[in-house]
């Protein structure tokens, strides 16, 4: 059974990132608000990497490491278009406050392994980030 929800939930995700990627660029926009993004790369890179040097690779490992392909490609999109619509006074603040955002949730990832494990610390982040990208897909 957890197999089957893995597959489902990744092939899931995968039509939202690739959806938001095609739109993005489509409609000279990013698809995904700042910080469920960074959350979300930070989350998936950290899982992602793990998953390769821990082996043998998951099923989940795999998936997290397509998400993060994903998700950079989604940075892409925001690095592009996201300054005219986050209204960043000047281009070199905007990429501040993205570096900003990409910086603190690698540290919220770190933190959360080193207070409570990989497992738990994977488990409780990607509960937290799937409430906060509720409320932010909601509010923009």
């Amino acid at each position: 059974m957890a197999t089957f929800l893995t597959l489902i939930s990744g092939a899931c995700w995968t039509v939202v990132y690739i959806a938001l990627i095609v739109l993005g660029f489509k409609q000279k926009t990013y698809g995904m608000p700042l910080w469920a993004l960074t959350l979300n790369l930070a989350w998936e890179l950290t899982y992602g990497i793990d998953a390769l040097i821990s082996g043998p690779l998951s099923l989940q490992g795999i998936v997290n490491n397509v998400w993060a392909v994903l998700d950079v490609v989604i940075l892409v999109t925001l690095l592009r278009y996201g300054n005219q619509y986050l209204k960043v006074k000047t281009q070199r603040l905007f990429f501040i406050q993205v570096g900003t955002a990409l910086v603190v949730s690698g540290i919220v990832q770190v933190a959360l392994i080193n207070y409570l494990g990989v497992t738990a610390g994977a488990a409780v982040s990607a509960y937290l980030q799937n409430l906060l990208m509720s409320i932010l897909f909601t509010e923009t």
